[in-house]
């Protein structure tokens, strides 16, 4: 399990369900950067910006209380990666763009 107190610097490989797009952040990364990376430069946000629309992101299997976020207007955004102790094949979902109401999902496959 990656722990906050792993470093700022370490490095999070995520890869997109049912596809072979693979993603990587800074651990000191925030969730806003996150999403704005997965945003500008995959298929999910069509190369929108982070603010195109409102977002959440979660670990699956972890209690979870529903933020609808909307670039950094919501404070947790903000939070950096490392603050969700992510363990090798933990997933992240992404609910993106409330719209059309589009799941992803980000399973960590290599901290380093």
């Amino acid at each position: 399990r990656f722990k906050p107190d792993d470093g700022p610097e370490s490095v999070l490989s995520f890869v997109l369900s049912h596809s072979s797009v693979r993603l990587q952040a800074l651990a000191s990364n925030s969730e806003d950067e996150f999403v704005d990376a997965v945003c500008s430069t995959t298929c999910v946000g069509s190369n929108e910006s982070v603010s195109a629309h409102i977002w959440d992101v979660y670990v699956v299997g972890r209690p979870r209380v529903q933020k609808w976020r909307y670039h950094s207007e919501d404070e947790s955004a903000n939070m950096p990666l490392r603050g969700l102790e992510l363990g090798v094949g933990e997933i992240l979902h992404l609910v993106y763009d409330y719209g059309t109401t589009t799941h992803y999902h980000f399973s960590l496959v290599d901290v380093s």
